[in-house]
Order: structure tokens, then C-alpha cells, then sequence
């Protein structure tokens, strides 16, 4: 297993985390003048309701055996891009994907939301659908970007998560940290491009279809393919 492959593909998958969580931790920053979490529970209840959407939603696609079949043919063209690892390359998207997509399947919008504090763990408040989820996920991606801009403010936050998302390398949490630190600017511009030219938001669809939400369950209309 050449180990080069390896590092590569452990990279790609700690920048999709720290895309996700530099996402929460620009939404943090929106909501901060509310004070801590608990307390902006209880002045703003719909951040908790409008956290379980952004996860709901994130989540249920990225569950959906289409999406996951969209990702895995993207990092299979990936693949062809270094012809004389491409067949490697390709094992090793074919045996860690599923994996991935396997802890995906074990979260739950709910649980991800009290983990970062978005929503009391006792109870969930209900409230009507969020009808500017869609203006309110570009306002956040648009923060993103501009603190990329400045040295001093998120590129340090996300190369300290990139550092502690390499100790899940295994026997190449070193390498890892050695090849982050070396790119640190390639890597900043790679996740700043990545948010301006792709459509993030429509990306994890928060301004496509609509969710209906009802207790902690929430009801989809299927797509309506056949």
C-alpha cells in the first residue's frame, strides 16, 4: 500500500471536516451576541431548530446511496489523475468510503446538535420552519471566506484542526502533520476556492427542497424520479 496514497486520501477527508467545522464554528461567531449557548437558547429558541435543519438535511443526503455514488465517482476521477497510482488509489477510496459513510449513517441531526451546544439535551424545541435558511447559510459562508483571508483569525483555527484530525492516521499521524504544516497556504486556498466557486449551500441542499419537521422525525417527500 504506497504510503504517499495513503496520507493523500486521510488529508481529503480531515479538509471535508474542517470545511464542516469551520462552517459551525462561523455560525458560533453569528450567534455569540447572545452569549453562551444555553442562554441563547432561551433568547433565540430557533438556533437549536435551525441547527437540527442544516444537520437534518446535510445528513439525509449524504445517506442517499445516489449522493454517496456521486462522491465515490469523484474520487475515483481523482484517482485517474495520477495514473501510476490510480489502481491503489482507487482500492483505497473503494474500502475507506463505505467506512465513512457508515459513521455518517450513526449520526443523528438531534445528537449532533447538543454536541455543540446548539440544543439542550433534555428537550428539543419545535418551532416552524426557518424561511431564511437559505440567506442565512450564504451569510456564513461568506464570513468563512473572509476570515480565510486573514492570517491572524480562522487559518490558525482550521490548521489546528486539520493537526488534530491527522492523530486518526493511524501510523501516519506524523506524516500527516508534517504535509499539512508544509501546505498550510495551498490548503487555506484550496477550502477558500472550494467555498466561493462551489455552491456550498445548495451543495448540502439547505436551499433546495424543503423539510418538514415533526418531533424528531423528519418527513420528506421522495424525490419524485420515476
Amino acid at each position: 500500500m504506497n504510503t504517499r496514497v495513503q496520507v493523500t486520501f486521510v488529508i481529503s477527508l480531515v479538509l471535508l471536516c474542517a470545511t464542516s467545522l469551520a462552517f459551525d464554528d462561523a455560525v458560533a461567531i453569528k450567534t455569540r451576541n447572545v452569549g453562551t449557548a444555553s442562554s441563547a437558547m432561551k433568547e433565540n429558541p430557533q438556533l437549536c431548530q435551525l441547527c437540527e435543519e442544516f444537520a437534518s438535511e446535510a445528513l439525509f443526503y449524504l445517506k442517499e446511496n445516489e449522493t454517496q455514488a456521486e462522491i465515490i465517482d469523484t474520487m475515483h476521477q481523482a484517482c485517474s489523475k495520477f495514473p501510476s497510482l490510480k489502481l491503489e488509489c482507487t482500492r483505497l477510496v473503494d474500502y475507506y468510503a463505505p467506512l465513512f459513510f457508515s459513521k455518517i449513517a450513526s449520526l443523528s441531526p438531534e445528537g449532533f446538535c447538543v454536541s455543540v451546544s446548539f440544543c439542550a439535551e433534555a428537550t428539543f424545541i419545535r418551532l416552524p420552519k426557518h424561511e431564511d435558511t437559505c440567506t442565512l447559510c450564504h451569510e456564513v459562508v461568506d464570513e468563512i471566506v473572509t476570515n480565510l483571508e486573514d492570517p491572524d483569525m480562522e487559518q490558525l483555527k482550521i490548521i489546528e484542526i486539520l493537526l488534530k484530525g491527522c492523530n486518526n492516521a493511524e501510523n501516519f499521524v506524523q506524516k500527516c502533520k508534517r504535509l499539512i504544516i508544509q501546505n498550510a497556504p495551498i490548503i487555506m486556498e484550496y477550502i477558500k476556492k472550494f467555498l466561493e466557486k462551489k455552491d456550498f449551500c445548495n451543495s448540502i441542499h439547505v436551499c433546495g427542497g424543503k423539510t418538514v419537521h415533526a418531533g424528531a422525525q423528519v418527513l420528506r417527500g421522495r424525490h419524485s424520479s420515476a
